[in-house]
């Protein structure tokens, strides 16, 4: 039986590390700055905000920059307060 090949997606998921709520509450400033547009999709959606509806969601990627950065911020300190 042939291997299964993984998806593009799921190759992804498995070579980054799972971001944790901890993890997110514990990145810095900088820290947010320096990642790429994935990386601050990635933050939002493992901060699993309340305002995020999966239509919002699935339309991240097409934001702007600025826009993912302030949303990484409200990411982290939600998580900051849940701690």
């Amino acid at each position: 039986m042939p291997a299964k090949a993984l998806s593009p997606q799921s190759r992804q998921q498995t070579s980054a590390p799972r971001l944790t709520k901890n993890r997110i509450a514990t990145l810095s400033s900088r820290q947010i700055n320096q990642m790429e547009d994935d990386e601050l999709c990635r933050v939002i959606r493992a901060a699993c905000l309340s305002f995020m509806s999966k239509q919002t969601e699935s339309r991240m990627p097409l934001q702007d920059r600025p826009t993912l950065v302030r949303m990484a911020f409200v990411a982290r300190r939600n998580c900051q307060h849940l701690s």
